[in-house]
């Protein structure tokens, strides 16, 4: 993104244009707003939709992540990046138990993603910050049995272990989805 001042003087006279508003993009024109900044001019060739609201989660995440990162690591002796991402992803907008309380696989699979990115944006920030505490994700990986030897048990245990823990479990380890 880029970001243009056409005239200068106190900032609810300053007119910003922002060439490219997503991911971390999106984000400017709110903390120019807080600063007192009220004329801006924002392009962008996408469009708002749902599709791009679980993406920009990750990188509100990750300057969420900083803040916290780079004022309370004095204090704080360990840290935790989300708790249960099962719970606030497939609970959430798979199965509908948890708000938003969707029943949509599509959004679910985008969710889970844009969670994992969360993560490995807010991990990779604190690594090359040389931060020392401990840092990681708390997890509930599930290893469901099949009822019975038949196939279709074994692959339903198969698909359930997929969805509920090496959708997590394997982009932290490296091992991709």
């Amino acid at each position: 993104y880029a970001i243009f001042i056409r005239e200068v003087e106190d900032n609810e006279k300053i007119k910003v244009s922002i060439a490219g508003i997503g991911g971390v993009g999106s984000i400017i024109p709110l903390i120019l707003a807080r600063t007192g900044v009220k004329k801006f001019v924002l392009v962008d060739k996408d469009v708002v939709d749902s599709s791009n609201l679980n993406r920009q989660i990750a990188y509100d995440y990750l300057e969420y992540a900083k803040v916290l990162f780079d004022n309370l690591s004095d204090v704080v002796d360990s840290w935790i990046t989300r708790n249960e991402p099962f719970c606030i992803t497939w609970l959430s907008y798979l199965y509908g138990a948890h708000a938003p309380g969707y029943q949509d696989m599509n959004l679910a699979t985008k969710a889970v993603h844009h969670v994992n990115l969360a993560h490995g944006l807010a991990m990779k920030y604190y690594r090359e910050k040389g931060y020392k505490a401990p840092i990681g994700i708390t997890v509930n990986p599930q290893t469901p049995r099949p009822a019975t030897r038949k196939q279709c048990d074994i692959d339903a245990a198969k698909l359930s272990r997929a969805l509920e823990t090496e959708a997590f479990l394997g982009p932290y380890t490296g091992k991709g989805y």
